[in-house]
């Protein structure tokens, strides 16, 4: 029997109570055991942005996760010694939009009844540093990727980029959020959905219906425009710049004098057209097709600190650099319709 899997075996007797006396769970902080955090498995992957609360991570990357040891998917020489039921799957059961796929609620509220009736004997093993497992664990939760927070700005627009990561299970900082998370329950995040505003991130869903945990919204996307017109107008203007240069705004079209609501009238009074609002007027051209240095917009949408007027869009900009250099590129590529 190799080293995992003794020290897999070695965590399932000590989970079933035969060694060592119970740790202290210690006090329940309700605020820390909901911790949102989000997954990240590298860029452009689209499994990324999906919320757990923080232990309810932990537990799910360090106990199996689908790959080995306690989790249901694994069978055999998978599972190095742990008995076939000893599953600890906290995973989301309705990942996608709420919607669930077959006993996936079932299996989320008999795992999480057994994580907690397990809890004193989940903390002795992290405290013994039986479990997890050593090479093989470490294998599968670097294939998993990682759960990271993210702070939401006013400027956030989506994506884990930034994120900080959490610490390892084995950590004194990781045993506590596992710790915290079994003395207050083990609450899961059940379900799923996208929130239709960036910033609402890691909030809880309108009309929750769940019926073992809560439901999150995911941190959305970060939709990277490409350096064409229509792209730009679909991935940035559309959604982020419309709302205030718009008919549903009209103080701010007023003071702006700058209509963006349609593709094609949008084109026409940014291409080669001089800033004629109240804070800009006289002060440059707001797209300089084939010189993006030269572009009014740019320069509004890429510093804090504009030559006129505000920074936009307002409460969101400057823009990340992902999301600009594609603007920058079609100016200077002529700015082609």
């Amino acid at each position: 029997m190799g080293t995992t899997r003794l020290a897999c075996a070695a965590g399932v007797l000590l989970t079933l109570g035969a060694m060592g006396c119970a740790p202290s769970l210690g006090e329940c902080d309700p605020v820390k055991a909901k911790q949102v955090v989000f997954l990240d498995q590298g860029p452009n992957n689209p499994a990324n942005g999906l919320p757990m609360y923080a232990g309810q991570a932990l537990m799910q990357l360090s106990c199996g996760n689908g790959g080995f040891c306690h989790s249901a998917a694994a069978n055999g020489d998978a599972r190095y010694g742990a008995p076939a039921g000893l599953d600890f799957d906290v995973s989301v059961a309705c990942p996608v939009g709420g919607a669930c796929e077959g006993d996936a609620i079932t299996r989320l509220a008999r795992n999480q009844h057994r994580v907690f009736k397990d809890r004193e004997d989940i903390l002795r093993v992290l405290d013994n540093r039986t479990m997890p497992p050593g090479k093989v664990g470490r294998e599968v939760r670097a294939r998993a990727g990682n759960y990271v927070s993210l702070t939401i700005q006013p400027g956030y627009i989506g994506g884990v980029d930034g994120g900080q990561k959490l610490p390892e299970i084995r950590s004194a900082d990781g045993r506590d959020i596992v710790r915290n998370w079994l003395a207050c329950g083990a609450p899961v995040v059940e379900r799923v959905e996208t929130p239709d505003d960036p910033r609402e991130t890691g909030k809880d869903c309108t009309g929750d219906m769940s019926v073992v945990g809560d439901c999150r919204l995911r941190a959305p996307t970060l939709v990277m425009p490409e350096p064409n017109w229509d792209s730009i107008y679909d991935t940035v203007i559309e959604p982020l710049c419309v709302s205030c240069h718009g008919p549903d705004d009209s103080t701010s079209l007023a003071q702006s004098k700058l209509d963006l609501s349609d593709r094609d009238a949008a084109y026409d009074a940014l291409v080669g057209k001089p800033a004629i609002g109240d804070k800009c007027d006289g002060k440059g051209t707001l797209v300089v097709a084939g010189d993006s240095a030269a572009s009014l917009l740019v320069d509004k949408i890429d510093t804090p600190n504009p030559s006129c007027g505000a920074v936009m869009p307002v409460g969101i900009g400057p823009l990340v650099g992902q999301i600009v250099d594609p603007i920058r590129a079609w100016i200077d590529a002529g700015a082609q319709r």
